[in-house]
C-alpha cells in the first residue's frame, strides 16, 4: 500500500455542494484503490457537481442528496468512477440513470442534513472489472440503533472513525482517507422509547475535515482486526463548517439500511 500525506488547499470555486473553500484538508492518498474501503468508494460527476459515492453493489451507490439536487430523477444523470485513482480507472465507469432520495426537496428548499441521502442506480458497468472486484463484496452495513447514540449503552461517541472520498481541492482524482473522532451522534425520535416510534434519521458530528468533492463520502468505524473491509459504514458526508472542519454525516440507521 502506497500512501502519501498531503495538505490540500481548497479551490476558490465550490464544486462539491455545501462544503466551503477556505481551509486546508489533511488526509492520506491511497493509490491502491482495490484494497480496503477504497474499493467501495467512487467519484460521481453530474449536473456540474463533483461528489463521492459508496458502492453497495456494482449497480447501486449511496451518496448525499444535495449532489443530485434533492430530487428523484431518471435519465442521463451523470457518470460514476469506482475506485478511481488519478488517471487510472481500475473498475472502469458507469452511467447513472436513476436517483432515489431519502426525502425530496430542492436547492432552494433543502432537506435537513439528517436526510441528506440518495441512492444512485447505474447502467451495466462499461468494464467487467467492476463486476469482478465487487462481486460478493459489500460494505459492512448494520444500521445504527438508539443504543449507540450519545448517552446510549453502546455509544459511538469518542470512537475512532475515518472517511474516504475524492476532494476537488487540488484537482486530483485520488481516493483520500481522512481520520477523526465522533463528537456527537443522535437519532431523531418520534414518541416514546419504542425503536419503531423513531423517525430513523440522524446525524453524526466529527472532527474530520471536509473539502469540496467529499460530499457523499462514507464514514467508517475503525475496528481492531486490520481488515478495513470489515469496518462498519455508519454515515454519508453531508456538510462541514465554513472552514471545512467538523464534518457532519447523515446517519445510516436501520431505516436507511
Amino acid at each position: 500500500m502506497k500512501k502519501l500525506t498531503i495538505s490540500m488547499l481548497v479551490s476558490l470555486i465550490i464544486l462539491g455542494g455545501y462544503l466551503s473553500p477556505s481551509a486546508f484538508a489533511n488526509g492520506n492518498i491511497n493509490t491502491n484503490t482495490t484494497e480496503g474501503n477504497h474499493l467501495f468508494t467512487a467519484k460521481f460527476e453530474g449536473n456540474g457537481k463533483f461528489c463521492t459515492a459508496v458502492a453497495i453493489n456494482p449497480k447501486t451507490y449511496l451518496t448525499a442528496a444535495h449532489c443530485v439536487d434533492y430530487e428523484n430523477k431518471d435519465g442521463d444523470i451523470g457518470k460514476i468512477y469506482p475506485a478511481l485513482s488519478g488517471i487510472s480507472t481500475p473498475l472502469g465507469y458507469a452511467n447513472v440513470n436513476k436517483t432515489i432520495v431519502y426525502e425530496e426537496g430542492s436547492n432552494d428548499k433543502p432537506v435537513n442534513k439528517e436526510k441528506d441521502l440518495a441512492i444512485l442506480k447505474v447502467d451495466t458497468p462499461v468494464s467487467t472489472s467492476s463486476e469482478h472486484y465487487l462481486n460478493g463484496r459489500t460494505p459492512n452495513i448494520k444500521g445504527v440503533t438508539t443504543d449507540r447514540t450519545k448517552g446510549g449503552s453502546n455509544s459511538l461517541v469518542n470512537k475512532s472513525v475515518y472517511s474516504v472520498g475524492y476532494s476537488t481541492s487540488n484537482g486530483n482524482n485520488y481516493s483520500v482517507k481522512y481520520p477523526g473522532i465522533i463528537s456527537d451522534l443522535y437519532i431523531n425520535s418520534g414518541r416514546g422509547d419504542d425503536e419503531n416510534s423513531f423517525n430513523k434519521s440522524g446525524l453524526i458530528t466529527t472532527n474530520i475535515n471536509g473539502a469540496p468533492g467529499q460530499s457523499g463520502s462514507g464514514l467508517f468505524l475503525n475496528d481492531s482486526d486490520n481488515d478495513q473491509q470489515n469496518d462498519e459504514l455508519i454515515g454519508i458526508l453531508s456538510t462541514s463548517s465554513y472552514n471545512n472542519e467538523n464534518a457532519t454525516f447523515a446517519l445510516i440507521t436501520t431505516k436507511v439500511k
